[in-house]
């Protein structure tokens, strides 16, 4: 068949179903706009007596792998109160 025999339905068929792809496309990947929700784990509060008995434990050994887990720990703390503040 030549290119001018054909039926100018096709063309249009052809265009539609182009177009049905491309929306169905969009709509898919508007999807994927919707707001990001944060989350956060939650912190352990410790009372101020708590602390006081960490500080005189880790003073009376010291022991620089326990200091470093200490410090880790503490950055964690920190990164989960930035985490909550930035909600």
């Amino acid at each position: 068949m030549r290119p001018c025999d054909r039926k100018p339905e096709r063309g249009l068929m052809v265009a539609l179903a182009w177009g049905a792809a491309l929306g169905v496309s969009l709509v898919a990947l508007s999807g994927c706009s919707r707001p990001v929700r944060v989350l956060c784990p939650s912190l352990v509060t410790y009372s101020a007596t708590d602390e006081s008995t960490l500080r005189t434990e880790l003073a009376s050994a010291p022991r620089p792998t326990t200091h470093r887990f200490m410090r880790d720990y503490g950055g964690l703390r920190d990164q989960v109160r930035a985490c909550e503040a930035a909600k």
